[in-house]
């Protein structure tokens, strides 16, 4: 080793031995608040409900894969699991929170239990990673130590570094990721072996395919910046070769990861939350402009994911930045071209996949943030009377604009923003000292990297301390979130003595706690992951269900038929609420557990087994055609498909649903024009008064509700109040991220024997509402046990449910079409005494298939849709990684 590469060497180990320390301590500063109030990491919504989930339930499918190799000795992958919502595909669904991350590994050694421990640890360590792939990224730049240090740190402790990582976990990989894929672009400009930036981009595509979509974009950026750069003029021959070269790089490394990458963009291509038209404003709405202004250098909260929160120090870097007149080029257009992209929505909508206006990117213009800082802390030093006199103006002007944003924001900010103001200040003031006053390095360099920390430390107090937002409150009590998901209302379910399969379901009242099943292996009807079967979603879309998002459902709204079609055979009160339990729910399951929590289960003889048969089918047109009421009557008489079946006939439906009259009353503050209903106060009232039928379920349909273009609002939020039930009926438009297109509901509020008389809706934001229809439906009883006996005249018997099939046997006299209450996917297929058959979708979102009379033994078996492919493709990506691997070596000898 020569003297050189031993001083790279030491300086090396230096720099990451003082990062480490400096981490360490930061660390500490932001984080404190948690330990002060004995908080976990677990943010009290998609912390407890999906990602703690998912991080335990890798570490239990990994064990089970082991187990299946080294015990079993049979390479036997998982790919569904029936407590996942209705029964979903575990790689599709894991892979968006916890598979592909190559740090979740580490969840195969953590029992359930402990594994918050193991979750709170990730978060540090994927901070810390993210530092060390920035600094390795700018030594490979030739940058110097001591800037890389401060750079690091407002890098990984941007805002939304600090406040992201611990509400999503996995959301800070790209931060790990683009530093290496940087690297490895500039590694092939320099000729170099091209292998990092291939498993990098393989890593990166594995990880989350989402930040990959975000992570080729600015990789594209960057590499077309830094060809202009290193070879000054375009030449298109050059160019192409180049885009060539990089191309095929990048679609090896892609190929690589196609085996978990295909199946999950098939899944999104079918979600109804990425295929809703939407209309993105030109702008967003000056108070974020306000915001995002004053968020550059403070604590001060923005929407749209915008989280910038730097350190001072970062703002000073960027005036210094405009103050080399002709230097720097290409590190100025990329700062005015990336603050241009967060500051229009389009961008957003753009890096966002296109379903809707966020800026998740702002990791990547944190990236350019702190680099600027690297290259321009050296810059300090080498300022002269005219540089210091630009910089003074810039703050100037700055501080005025600062201020007067501030005057026109409320109190509450004051002390955030003053506080960041006065550091701005503390800052320049030292710039303008140096070489002056200040005359050490060493000394101004511990000013520096002080004031960065003080700036970085005050921001954190203003995010997460009780006496300030008081974000740490939102975060569950450390060693309490496991046991919350335990311990709540579904896990009494497990108290019950019952071996046959059968789905739960409970009131929406209840202390909910989604995918809750999942981890206590419960077949229930709740699911809140981002990935979502699409024809789930289109299912509650045609039935108008009450609930707003295609990823996130958690009752069927109390409603009968549907509850008895999902073969759900309990049902979860609370406080003996009888009201709330869906027709012929009459049988209490005791239990002690459940007194002592207040919460009862009940049951019913009017279920339906996991697979039950129709003699008769509808067919999709005709039921398009019928009302929403009409369509969950309909699937008591036949089994709704898409194709004829020969060997069936065509029901003749009867329906004994009745749209009742009603008048309806506005209060005060409330006016009727026509189909428009206009409240001048939050909070505004109508009665609608009707005569209802008795032993009935009573509907209020909603349908094609509106809010005028004067509404801006993401969400709107109507009260529904009947002599049985309370509920909200949620409106999200088109500026709700989480928006899928639906406008209609149907409110259940529940059956009663009586007749029902009233229903008051309290509009909770003012403004203008239209709906195509608003109408009363009442659904009587009558026959409704009659046609549940029909259907389970001929059931699946024995189901056994193994690793990937579900199996039973069943005996008909005649011909029939059985139906298993599990989400249809093509990953199904359907051996019938041996012999395959085809899989069809029925009643719009399960699975079935015809059979003829006779004894049967029927068998379903599932298979990760375009798995196989997938795998195919990951092959041969990964031979032409072994080629260019092999040609390279040739090269190297030669």
């Amino acid at each position: 080793m020569s003297n050189k590469d031993i001083i790279v060497k030491k300086s090396a180990r230096k720099y990451f031995i003082s990062y480490t320390i400096l981490f360490a301590f930061m660390a500490c500063i932001i984080y404190i608040y948690f330990i002060l109030k004995n908080r976990s990491f677990v943010w009290h919504m998609d912390g407890l409900t999906q990602h703690l989930p998912a991080l335990t339930y890798l570490g239990g499918w990994l064990r089970q894969i082991f187990k299946n190799i080294f015990v079993n000795h049979s390479f036997v992958i998982p790919m569904w699991d029936m407590s996942i919502g209705y029964g979903s595909d575990i790689i599709t669904t894991l892979h968006y929170y916890a598979l592909g991350d190559p740090l979740n590994i580490f969840a195969i050694f953590v029992p359930a239990a402990k594994m918050e421990y193991l979750y709170n640890i990730l978060i540090i360590v994927r901070l810390y990673l993210a530092g060390i792939t920035f600094s390795i990224y700018c030594r490979s730049r030739g940058k110097d130590n001591f800037a890389i240090l401060v750079g690091a740190i407002i890098y990984v402790f941007c805002g939304y570094g600090m406040s992201v990582s611990v509400r999503h976990p996995y959301f800070i990989n790209p931060m790990i990721y683009f530093p290496i894929l940087l690297i490895g672009i500039e590694k092939i400009f320099k000729k170099q072996k091209p292998y990092l930036f291939i498993i990098a981009t393989a890593v990166s595509a594995i990880s989350n395919f989402y930040f990959f979509y975000m992570l080729a974009i600015l990789i594209f950026l960057y590499a077309v910046f830094r060809y202009v750069i290193l070879f000054k003029k375009i030449e298109i021959k050059e160019l192409l070769k180049w885009v060539m070269k990089f191309s095929g790089y990048f679609l090896i490394g892609s190929c690589i990861a196609m085996i978990i990458f295909l199946p999950n963009a098939m899944l999104v291509v079918g979600s109804a939350r990425y295929g809703a038209a939407k209309t993105i404003p030109l702008l967003y709405l000056e108070q974020q402009y306000y915001n995002t202004f004053l968020s550059f250098i403070s604590a001060k909260h923005t929407s749209a994911y915008t989280h910038l929160n730097f350190s001072t120090m970062a703002l000073v870097s960027i005036f210094v930045l405009f103050t080399q007149k002709k230097d720097k080029l290409a590190l100025k257009i990329g700062l005015l071209l990336t603050t241009i992209f967060y500051l229009f929505p389009f961008f957003g909508f753009l890096f966002n996949g296109f379903s809707s206006s966020q800026n998740r990117w702002i990791w990547g213009y944190a990236l350019l943030v702190a680099f600027i800082s690297v290259d321009m802390i050296p810059k300090f030093f080498e300022l002269n009377k005219k540089d210091k006199k630009i910089i003074f103006i810039f703050t100037i002007l700055y501080t005025g604009l600062y201020l007067f944003i501030t005057s026109r924001l409320s109190v509450d900010c004051y002390k955030c923003v003053c506080s960041a103001l006065g550091i701005l200040v503390i800052n320049v003031i030292l710039i303008l000292m140096i070489g002056n006053v200040l005359k050490s390095k060493r000394f101004i360099q511990i000013l520096i990297l002080g004031i960065t920390c003080i700036g970085i430390g005050i921001n954190a107090y203003f995010i997460f301390s009780e006496n300030q937002e008081n974000y740490v409150s939102e975060f569950k009590e450390s060693g309490k979130a496991y046991n919350q998901i335990m311990n709540s209302p579904s896990s009494l379910v497990k108290n019950i003595k019952d071996d046959s399969v059968f789905r739960y379901d409970q009131d929406k009242g209840n202390k909910l706690v989604y995918n809750s099943s999942v981890l206590e292996n419960l077949f229930g009807v709740g699911y809140r992951f981002s990935m979502a079967d699409g024809n789930i979603s289109k299912f509650y879309e045609e039935n108008f269900i009450n609930t707003p998002r295609d990823y996130s459902y958690s009752t069927l709204d109390n409603r009968t038929i549907l509850d008895t079609l999902a073969s759900v055979k309990y049902f979860i009160i609370k406080n003996n609420r009888t009201k709330d339990l869906p027709y012929g729910y009459k049988k209490l399951v005791t239990s002690e557990v459940a007194n002592k929590k207040g919460y009862q289960v009940y049951t019913t003889d009017n279920y339906l087994p996991l697979g039950y048969t129709y003699e008769n089918y509808i067919s999709k047109e005709t039921y398009d055609s019928l009302s929403v009421t009409q369509k969950q009557w309909a699937f008591l008489q036949g089994v709704v498909l898409d194709k004829k079946i020969n060997n069936m006939k065509e029901s003749e439906l009867s329906f004994t649903d009745k749209k009742v009259d009603y008048t309806i009353t506005p209060d005060k503050n409330t006016k009727i024009i026509g189909n428009k209903i206009i409240t001048s106060k939050k909070n505004s009232t109508v009665t609608l008064n009707f005569k209802g039928l008795k032993n009935s379920e009573t509907y209020l349909v909603l349908n094609k509700i509106g809010v005028s273009k004067e509404m801006i609002s993401g969400k709107y939020k109507i009260k529904v109040e009947g002599e049985n039930e309370n509920k909200v009926v949620e409106l999200l438009t088109e500026r709700e991220r989480a928006y899928c297109g639906r406008d209609s509901f149907l409110c259940n509020l529940n059956y009663n024997q009586k007749e029902s008389n009233q229903i008051k809706m309290t509009f909770l934001k003012q403004g203008e509402y239209s709906f195509e229809e608003l109408a009363v439906v009442c659904q009587p009883m009558n026959g409704f046990e009659q046609a549940v006996k029909k259907l389970k005249e001929d059931t699946l018997n024995s189901i056994k449910i193994d690793t990937n099939k579900i199996s039973g046997t069943i005996t008909l006299e005649r011909s029939k079409f059985l139906v298993l209450s599990i989400p249809y996917s093509k990953g199904w297929t359907v051996y019938v005494d041996g012999k395959k058959q085809e899989v069809l979708k029925a009643n719009s979102m399960y699975l079935g298939t015809f059979l003829e009379p006779g004894e049967h033994n029927v068998v379903f078996r599932y298979h990760t849709p375009y798995l196989k492919i997938s795998a195919s493709i990951s092959i041969m990506g990964t031979l032409a990684f072994i080629i260019v691997f092999i040609y390279h070596k040739k090269r190297e000898k030669e």
